[in-house]
């Protein structure tokens, strides 16, 4: 038999429920994933918190429609305001 072929095969072990997947590193990056969205989770919600108080003091302060409101709290909109330069520089910090 090929020695290529033998390795490609999954190891199984009897009574121990060791398996040998064929391809461990889906396996590892979904791991690794979920380790680091449970790290960053934290800093997440400080980030959808700030941009969700960006959206409403635009849109309640300038008085800007929602979306355009997000869109600035994005940085993806412009406008000219005092409430802009505080806000992008707070973010900024």
């Amino acid at each position: 038999m090929d020695t290529l072929a033998r390795l490609r095969r999954p190891i199984l072990i009897k009574g121990a429920g060791a398996v040998k997947l064929t391809h461990p590193m889906r396996r590892f990056f979904w791991i690794r994933l979920r380790m680091f969205l449970r790290r960053c989770a934290g800093g997440g919600i400080v980030m959808a918190a700030w941009f969700a108080f960006g959206t409403a003091a635009f849109h309640y302060v300038d008085g800007l429609p929602v979306s355009r409101a997000l869109a600035v709290a994005l940085y993806v909109g412009y406008t000219p305001s005092g409430l802009w330069e505080l806000y992008s520089f707070w973010a900024q910090c």
